[in-house]
């Protein structure tokens, strides 16, 4: 997929409300259309991502490089703290 931008996929996406959920290893985020490729929504965080996004109850998370996990909207949109 040319979404990827020379990132390197970081584990296996996961397919939330039909799209794809993309963990590059850079940290990025992507939220991918799985029928065209396109990309929905993108955000990024600011570790090493180690594994792809994966679902533990009704929450979604990444895993980091340091072994901790991030919680993420699966619509990748960034919470106002």
């Amino acid at each position: 997929v040319a979404a990827l931008e020379g990132g390197t996929l970081a584990g296996p996406p996961l397919i939330v409300d039909g799209a794809l959920l993309v963990a590059l290893r850079n940290g990025r985020l992507l939220r991918v259309n799985p029928g065209t490729g396109d990309v929905l929504a993108k955000t990024s965080v600011p570790v090493s991502l180690a594994g792809g996004p994966m679902s533990v109850g009704e929450k979604i998370v990444v895993p980091t490089a340091d072994a901790s996990l991030i919680p993420i909207d699966p619509t990748l949109e960034v919470p106002n703290d």
